[in-house]
């Protein structure tokens, strides 16, 4: 997957992408801060992830819109993949923090979290009412699946989401 982030908020997995170090003492201290710049990210990210969301859709209108956006044969972010992502993300828990959102060669959109050890997850939203996400968790378990985006039932998203944030 080839992709473009915009982001304007603070993002953890930046802060330790250096190798740390390898005792217990230092893995508890980068768990630590993790949860510290969460829970900073997650305080700023009620207020703002409404308007972080739109404007990162907005970049990414103006940036991807024609076929060819990424200089190879990416094709075009459409309007209805844009409206689908927004409405996806107004329909999350309030309490999570703002995601990276980051244009797909494919023409959808994936929304992305990031934690400590390589926690990741990615949901990929495009034209078509169905959301497809793929997660590793800190203790490197994975998952991923299929779902409706009108799925009221959020919660097993939400859950893999703070999961892979390390909020319990």
């Amino acid at each position: 997957m080839t992709a473009i982030a915009f982001s304007d908020s603070f993002s953890t997995n930046r802060l330790f992408q250096a190798t740390g170090g390898v005792s217990e003492e230092a893995f508890g201290i980068t768990e630590h801060l993790a949860k510290v710049f969460n829970r900073i990210n997650d305080t700023a990210s009620k207020a703002q992830r409404p308007i972080s969301v739109i404007s990162q859709l907005i970049q990414i209108e103006q940036e991807c819109s024609e076929n060819g956006w990424d200089g190879y044969d990416a094709t075009a972010i459409n309007d209805q993949t844009l409206n689908n992502t927004l409405e996806f993300t107004r329909s999350l828990n309030e309490s999570l923090p703002t995601p990276e959102i980051c244009p797909e060669p494919d023409g959808e959109l994936a929304i992305e979290w990031f934690g400590v050890n390589g926690a990741t997850i990615s949901i990929s939203i495009g034209k078509t009412d169905n959301i497809n996400f793929s997660a590793i968790f800190p203790d490197q378990y994975k998952a991923n699946g299929t779902d409706s985006s009108k799925n009221e039932n959020k919660g097993i998203i939400e859950m893999y989401i703070k999961k892979v944030l390390g909020i319990e």
